[in-house]
């Protein structure tokens, strides 16, 4: 396998010269297919910590991972996704955990966050809980509040009532500030110390160091003045090696061997915490600042340099390809040449959605995935032409033989022309997902006055363009969405708004009550929105649904066409987009009208363009449409 070891030499992070055998679980572990791995300064350190650094040498680097269990063990399945501390490493393909240091993913996070949180934010967890102020009264400094140990517990002391004093730099103060801090220390300002007007003597309950090291600014003797009679001071690691001597002993004298009311604090992984931790980041509590990286030798040498250099904003994060992971052509591929009823175009510009990451994971048509250019919504100029297309004519619709390309053909049956006026970059955003969300809502029968609608996941790309298709009918909008992208939202017409972010949201409510709405549309997936929303349904209503993970819902729908009798489920109806030219060009015609816009984030045919356009649909978190622009 792949993976990123401690040199023999001199326990740098470089990649294995030779490929190592993918390691095997022992009782009580479960081998992982690695799919991310947070970064740490202890990553970079452990070659050089007493005693344990001599096992470090040729073994592969890291601790924090998500992935997808392999071999099972326990609870613990093969196909489960979990995130934890590893056995063996990290910045690899595959590693070992033991059960007692894992935990499942929960639905919908994605493991490139869940990788972000086990030894930082599970530190931050214990060290509050050991200084006692994880509850409302209580009051604590975190010095080095903008990196990823130091955030995390400005949100975790906040969502349990805290005060929280801050010290980051001033370029970083407003990005604390954004986490929920009270009072923010700039400690770059002239004459900066400790205690000060804003955090006086006798003040907090807890000083949280997440910067100290042996060699490096110590603030414990300014700090500690800031401290109540009884509050404690710690820190991540010790400004002497001596108080990791201290430490370790202390436990096994009957005195107290470490400085009173101190601790240095060592994260102890456990499922029950790593599971507290999720709860926290699902009901919107903890956010993690993340810089992802990919498994590549460039991308650990970033990774390396930005913990050396201890001026982090968040979490690094690298990222392990997968197979059929989008990446761009090492040679150039052959121009595709059409075959009868179809043309050949100079692709202008491609927009990405989710089903160009899918492609290669669905059974049976994930063959013909790999190898293949990826994408599918294309807008360009035709080179070779056929029929009533000629050459130079600007079309757009859905490739035959993939769009993030230079050239690619498509069925005349599945493109339209492009209006006169519009940009390509415009017509590329429409195909797949706006054309999804009008037949989804012809589905549904709410393209008219009087009807009520609700969606779910308004302001992604395909939510978006549904919310301004159906207020273009007259029909009446409920639009389910976080509430950062409310105002967006209400922008496109919704007449009711939907926060999922808020305490508490549940289905029906106040504002969507039981058996209003005359058909739901799900453009998520995940979370399961379907038991609750259904309960808003008028009593004949659909549930449709773009897409399922079900396989029996999935099947459901491709067999039900070939009996003559109902297979999907009572009330329940998939949508697989069919694209033609008719409905393309009722779309256009939507646009050119103004009654369709498309909120679209532009990024270049580039590797790097590609990398971000890949990891906008991965986060889930997209406004609209992202289109590449040749």
């Amino acid at each position: 396998m792949k993976a990123f070891v401690y040199s023999p030499d001199d326990g740098s992070i470089v990649p294995s010269k030779s490929a190592l055998s993918i390691p095997k679980p022992s009782a009580g572990q479960v081998q992982v297919k690695v799919i991310a791995a947070g970064v740490n300064p202890v990553d970079v350190k452990f070659p050089n910590i007493p005693i344990v650094g001599k096992t470090a040498k040729g073994r592969a680097a890291g601790f924090d991972f998500a992935g997808e269990v392999t071999i099972g063990s326990g609870e613990y399945k093969k196909g489960d996704l979990v995130y934890g501390v590893a056995r063996q490493g990290s910045f690899c393909e595959y590693t070992v955990a033991d059960v007692s240091r894992i935990a499942r993913i929960p639905k919908g996070m994605s493991p490139v966050v869940a990788a972000s949180l086990p030894i930082a934010t599970l530190v931050s967890l214990q060290a509050l809980k050991q200084g006692g102020v994880l509850a409302p009264g209580k009051s604590v400094l975190i010095i080095g509040a903008s990196g990823g140990t130091g955030a995390s517990a400005v949100q975790i002391a906040k969502a349990h009532g805290a005060k929280v004093y801050a010290v980051c730099s001033g370029r970083n103060a407003d990005y604390v500030k954004s986490l929920g801090a009270d009072v923010v220390l700039d400690y770059t300002k002239d004459g900066f110390q400790l205690p000060n007007d804003q955090c006086p003597a006798g003040t907090v309950d807890m000083v949280y160091d997440c910067v100290v090291a042996p060699g490096e600014t110590n603030y414990e003797p300014t700090a500690r003045q800031t401290l109540t009679k009884e509050g404690m001071y710690i820190g991540v690691n010790g400004s002497e090696p001596d108080d990791w001597l201290a430490y370790f002993i202390e436990p096994r004298v009957p005195f107290p061997v470490q400085r009173p009311n101190y601790s240095v604090v060592l994260v102890q992984v456990n499922t029950e915490e790593l599971v507290e931790l999720t709860s926290l980041v699902t009901a919107g509590k903890l956010k993690v600042d993340i810089q992802e990286l990919p498994l590549t030798d460039e991308g650990i040498d970033t990774a390396v340099k930005a913990i050396r250099g201890r001026r982090i904003r968040g979490k690094i994060v690298i990222v392990v390809p997968d197979d059929g992971e989008i990446v761009f052509s090492k040679e150039d591929m052959p121009v595709p040449q059409p075959s009868d009823g179809q043309v050949q175009v100079k692709v202008l510009a491609a927009s990405i959605n989710p089903v160009d990451l899918g492609l290669p994971h669905m059974p049976i048509v994930k063959q013909n995935a790999v190898g293949r250019p990826a994408g599918f919504d294309f807008a360009g100029e035709v080179t070779i032409g056929s029929g009533e297309y000629k050459k130079g004519d600007l079309v757009y619709g859905v490739a035959r033989q993939g769009s993030f390309c230079e050239y690619t053909v498509a069925d005349v049956s599945r493109i339209a022309r492009i209006p006169k006026g519009m940009s390509p970059v415009v017509a590329a955003s429409l195909p797949v997902a706006s054309l999804a969300s009008l037949q989804a809502l012809k589905e549904g029968d709410v393209l008219a006055s009087g009807k009520n609608v609700l969606i779910l996941g308004a302001s992604g790309g395909t939510g978006a363009s549904a919310v301004q298709i159906a207020k273009a009918h007259g029909a009446k909008v409920y639009a389910v969405c976080s509430g950062r992208n409310a105002d967006y939202v209400k922008s496109l017409g919704a007449d009711v708004v939907l926060d999922y972010t808020k305490d508490g949201f549940q289905l029906p409510n106040d504002q969507c009550p039981a058996d209003s709405i005359d058909a739901a549309l799900d453009c998520v997936k995940t979370p399961n929105y379907e038991p609750s929303a259904r309960k808003v349904l008028k009593r004949d209503a659909n549930y449709v649904a773009l897409g399922s993970d079900s396989l029996t819902d999935r099947l459901a729908y491709f067999i039900e066409p070939l009996v003559p009798f109902p297979v999907q489920r009572p009330n329940y109806r998939q949508v697989l987009v069919q694209v033609n030219t008719e409905e393309l060009n009722e779309l256009s015609s939507l646009v050119v009208s103004g009654k369709l816009k498309v909120t679209i984030e532009e990024l270049p045919f580039t590797e790097q363009g590609c990398a971000a356009a890949v990891k906008s649909i991965k986060g889930r978190r997209n406004r609209g449409k992202v289109v590449i622009a040749m």
